[in-house]
């Protein structure tokens, strides 16, 4: 009889004894982090490439500039290059949030959205940084770079 009072207790313990375990196997939560990229003007941008503490971000133009993600040390600088802005250079941190019991938690960038600027040309007017092959160039002995004619003008020919 003195052992009966046990098999309670016992039973009290068990039942809470925590939460119940998770149904199937638990989920392999990705932890990445993703930028997303602005224009301007709105449009996509081609050739982004971004890093992370040196980490290099796989990034796909989009219809309003292009998304990158990753999963880089954080926190580190952050350097998005694209052909024709000006680069971004600024620290970035990573923000988690705790996982519910059978789930992934979540992890986030910040900043978490950039926007490039185009680059300057003399004069303040936005240009793009390719060269202008339309326009002829000419080395000082009047040879054209682009087409290899002569640009001199012979004054003698009136």
């Amino acid at each position: 009889m003195t052992g009966m009072w046990l098999l309670p207790v016992l039973l009290v313990l068990i039942g809470c004894g925590g939460p119940a375990p998770c149904p199937g196997p638990l989920p392999e939560c990705p932890y990445y982090v993703t930028l997303t990229v602005s224009t301007p003007d709105g449009g996509a941008a081609r050739g982004v490439q971004a890093t992370i503490s040196g980490a290099a971000l796989s990034c796909t133009p989009t219809a309003t500039g292009a998304s990158c993600s990753g999963s880089p040390v954080l926190p580190g600088p952050l350097q998005v290059t694209a052909p024709g802005f000006q680069p971004i250079d600024v620290n970035a941190i990573g923000m988690t949030t705790p996982a519910p019991r059978c789930g992934c938690g979540g992890f986030t960038l910040e900043p978490s959205n950039v926007t490039l600027s185009m680059v300057m040309r003399d004069g303040g007017v936005d240009a793009p940084t390719e060269v202008d092959i339309e326009s002829p160039v000419a080395d000082e002995g009047g040879t054209d770079l682009v087409s290899g004619g002569d640009t001199r003008v012979d004054s003698d020919a009136d």
